[in-house]
């Protein structure tokens, strides 16, 4: 993308408002993407991928919410039908997946967990466009961009460094924890994600 600005010779601009959102519109990528892919961790993606994906609907009761236009007869149905695929996809999917013995009371409280972090996604993906949008108004995409993705970075790498600062004892996710509760190989030898799963 540097280069891509040196090709083109793209002025970058800095504004107070546009710095402002443009460090949360990478925190809220880097939100997006760590419960997304914590989801999908805990439940299928049958379930996550529908939900996230609705999150132009979001967005656009947003700019109806300010004033930016109106819905037509046709919007407000095409909306009302995205609703209602995600309640039901994520319907199903509950059910599909749900243990012979859990049906039809209680869904998995391990599948709750997966839909609310799969809205979370679904809010933190709307709130990026906005606020990058916001900022691009200013400053112009490519230096949105380069700044939005430039908070992300540091934001995960510290997320990182903090959760492996080394000799943290047990139970803090340092080498006192079990393998089964830390990341890595444990003694069946399966890779194990980095987010705990339960």
């Amino acid at each position: 993308m540097t280069g891509f600005t040196f090709i083109t010779g793209e002025e970058l601009r800095v504004t107070g408002f546009g710095l402002v959102m443009s460090c949360l519109h990478g925190l809220c990528v880097t939100a997006m993407s760590v419960m997304l892919y914590a989801a999908l961790v805990r439940g299928p993606v049958s379930l996550v991928a529908p939900v996230v994906a609705a999150h132009p609907v979001l967005i656009l009761f947003y700019a109806v919410a300010f004033g930016a236009f109106s819905l037509s007869a046709g919007q407000v149905m095409a909306a009302a039908l995205v609703i209602a695929g995600v309640v039901g996809t994520s319907v199903f999917s509950f059910w599909q997946h749900a243990a012979p013995e859990n049906r039809p009371e209680i869904p998995d409280r391990r599948k709750s967990t997966t839909l609310l972090l799969a809205l979370g996604a679904c809010l933190a993906y709307a709130l990026l466009i906005i606020m990058g949008q916001a900022a691009a108004s200013g400053m112009g995409q490519i230096s949105v961009a380069l700044i939005g993705r430039a908070a992300s970075a540091a934001i995960l790498i510290a997320a990182l460094a903090v959760g492996r600062v080394p000799g943290r004892g047990a139970g803090s996710g340092g080498e006192g924890r079990p393998p089964a509760q830390r990341g890595g190989m444990g003694n069946s030898g399966s890779a194990r994600p980095w987010i705990p799963v339960s």
